[in-house]
């Protein structure tokens, strides 16, 4: 019969049951994990694979470093990618970022090169963790070491996360490596084949490129006007175009395996030349010269040669080049225009004509001798005559000076014509008139070649001009001041007159000898201000006729002596001065006696207060009061000849005037400030010693 367990025994078997079932639900979770991490990688491995697919249709470097930044977040499920590719060979670096905010770009950048340049491999992926405890923005990153694409190129690649968005990705461990390696490596593979691919369309586009331009020069050589002879790398000939057999007369089968020199050098060859041509062949190296050569018929011509030497790839001599071409026309021509233009030097020397001439092209500039000459410059000295010249130009006449060329380049204008004043440096500064005559000159294509002229010093004519002008601005104003002196005549000297003549009268009809004392007096005050008017008109004229006489004068003393015992006068220093004394006393005598003549009536407290200032190359005189004062209105009409700006005023108006004219003769400056009611300031700026220059 079968054996019964005993309870002990059940429980027992019980337990070893339960005990399986789990270890069966773990192995069940372990598989199902499994799974899971093998569903995952199989993802991440298709990821990769797309990266391969869309890597595979770019043909553009740089977009293909944007598709490994975009498929390095895809296929690591990191949140921050970072490529760095380099051409050493134009010295270029390109960087792309994904997954940081634009602010936090720099940062980013800093700190993962910083950690790759602590943390420095040599080959592989590696791993570094900064930690919650780091001050940056990134808590751990995966970087690559420098793939080397060529001797040339070379990418960085890079994934990492940040702090803030730690908690959302993966954690970055060493099984992360193992994918993030596969996709570096796809990356080296994927971009050589596409640097190669571009290299090599690049040489096929040479190559299509180079036998286009073969069959242009083949073309160019066969029908060239010049000629061309193609020589072996000891110089004997090859080949020559049909332009070197009309040119020469001598046929390709005539002369292949000869020296040029052989049949075209005649005894007319200078030595010279035939030395300078030697040598540069001896040394492969290229020469360009003129020489004169004799054709198979005998006839001499200019020919002007260009000889280049060859190299192959190597560096290896294989042939030289000479391109030939007859110049006779010109060289007669250029003789011809020699001797005109000596002939054209004569002339503009000896009508002191300065001749130019500007190469646009070349930027060459040539004078004749007379430019160099106004200019104290020899001719033998190495200098850009153009820069020379424009640097002279005064610079108040620069803008028009360049405007005016600028019509002349862009052809508005054909022909310039202008005075302009120069600076000549060489001269102490010295400034001189021009008058100038530019000339373009354009080519077929309308662009401009040249540009010729002429200068011609003008100095003494504007000088004479200038002369004449201000002799006429003087008779104008005498004319004004004589109209203004008839005025006066009619007026300020018939008053007084018509005065003396009615108090003669009544003298003739008084019987009082009171009478006759008071109209005594009243007549010596009519001819005592006749006498004034008279003597300020006198004055007035000698300042515009009498040479400015210097004098060493104490100004104090002299305001001291016009003022007399008046106790309100102050001064500010005894400054000694060199200037006119006379005009300097005739000055200060207006400008006080108008202060106190234009005084407040019944004011009480009336002052005339005078500074003097001695600055050294100038001195200052200010003579300040608090009269009536002066309108503003009226006073830009004070220094006007017999003008009055108060009804009060018994003089002649002539004091402020003489005073404007006095200062204009000692090249000095009068200013007037003045409120009505307030009273008045003159300041005088007079230079010290103005006669010393």
């Amino acid at each position: 019969m079968p054996h019964t367990l005993s309870p002990e025994e059940l429980y027992q078997k019980y337990l070893d049951l339960q005990l399986r079932v789990t270890r069966f639900s773990s192995i069940e979770q372990e598989l199902i994990n499994t799974r899971d991490q093998l569903d995952h990688e199989l993802v991440m491995h298709k990821r990769l694979l797309e990266f391969n697919a869309e890597a595979l249709k770019l043909s553009s470097e740089k977009d293909f470093i944007h598709l490994v930044a975009e498929s390095l977040i895809d296929v690591c499920e990191s949140q921050i990618a970072y490529v760095s590719f380099i051409n050493k060979r134009n010295t270029e670096r390109f960087l792309v970022l994904e997954g940081v905010r634009k602010k936090d770009e720099p940062t980013v950048i800093d700190e993962l090169e910083h950690s790759m340049a602590a943390n420095s491999i040599q080959k592989g992926v590696e791993i570094v963790h900064l930690g919650e405890e780091s001050n940056g923005i990134i808590t751990s990153c995966m970087y690559s070491s420098i793939i080397h694409i060529n001797a040339h190129m070379n990418i960085v690649i890079a994934t990492a996360v940040s702090k803030e968005k730690a908690p959302l990705y993966p954690a970055i461990k060493d099984r992360s490596k193992i994918l993030f390696s596969l996709f570096a490596q796809q990356v080296e593979s994927i971009l050589s084949n596409i640097i190669i691919a571009q290299q090599n369309r690049e040489q096929m586009s040479t190559i299509a490129n180079a036998q286009i331009e073969l069959k242009k020069l083949s073309l160019i050589a066969t029908k060239a006007k010049s000629g061309v002879i193609i020589s072996d790398s000891m110089g004997r000939i090859e080949w020559v175009n049909n332009s070197f057999e009309q040119t020469t007369g001598f046929k390709l089968e005539e002369v292949i395996g000869k020296k040029p020199k052989e049949f075209l050098q005649s005894d007319l060859t200078s030595k010279e030349d035939k030395e300078k041509m030697a040598s540069a062949l001896a040394a492969k190296k290229s020469v360009e010269l003129t020489v004169l050569n004799k054709s198979k018929s005998g006839q001499h011509y200019y020919n002007q040669l260009v000889i280049t030497p060859v190299f192959d790839e190597e560096g290896n001599h294989i042939n030289f080049i000479a391109l030939q071409k007859d110049i006779t026309a010109e060289e007669n021509y250029k003789k011809e225009l020699i001797q005109i233009n000596s002939r054209f030097e004569l002339i503009t020397n000896g009508a002191n004509i300065g001749m130019w001439e500007w190469d646009c092209v070349k930027n060459i500039t040539v004078w004749n001798s007379v430019l160099h000459k106004f200019y104290g410059i020899k001719e033998e000295e190495d200098l850009n005559r153009n820069t020379v010249w424009y640097d002279s130009i005064h610079p108040d006449d620069k803008e028009d000076m360049e405007e005016n060329m600028s019509l002349l380049s862009s052809g508005k204008k054909h022909v310039i014509e202008q005075n302009y004043r120069v600076i000549r440096q060489r001269f102490n500064n010295d400034i001189r008139y021009v008058k100038s005559l530019s000339q373009g000159i354009w080519d077929e294509g309308k662009k401009l070649v040249r540009i010729v002229g002429s200068s011609i010093d003008i100095t003494e004519e504007k000088e004479y001009e200038s002369r004449l002008i201000d002799k006429n601005t003087e008779l104008e104003k005498i004319n004004k001041e004589l109209d203004q002196f008839i005025y006066s005549i009619s007026h300020d000297l018939r008053s007084p007159l018509l005065s003396i003549k009615g108090l003669l009268t009544l003298i003739e009809t008084s019987v009082d000898e009171s009478e006759s004392k008071l109209y005594h007096e009243l007549i010596g005050k009519s001819v005592g201000r006749l006498d004034n008017t008279i003597l300020e008109i006198l004055a007035y004229s000698r300042n515009a006729r009498v040479d400015i006489q210097r004098d060493a004068f104490n100004l104090k003393e002299i305001v001291e002596q016009l003022f007399e015992d008046l106790s309100f006068m102050a001064a500010e220093g005894e400054p000694i001065i060199v200037s006119d004394r006379t005009r300097i006393e005739t000055l200060l005598k207006n400008l006080i006696s108008n202060a106190i003549k234009y005084r407040k009536k019944n004011a009480t407290d009336s002052l005339v207060h005078v500074k003097m200032k001695n600055e050294g190359a100038s001195f200052m005189i200010e003579v300040i009061d608090n009269g009536e004062g002066i309108s503003e209105r009226n006073q830009k009409k004070v220094f006007d000849m017999f003008y009055r700006a108060s009804s009060s005023s018994q003089g002649t108006g002539l004091g402020l005037a003489m005073c404007q004219e006095i200062v204009k003769k000692l090249k000095g400056e009068i200013k007037l400030t003045s409120q009505l009611g307030e009273g008045t300031t003159i300041t005088l700026i007079l230079p010290n010693n103005p006669l010393s220059a």
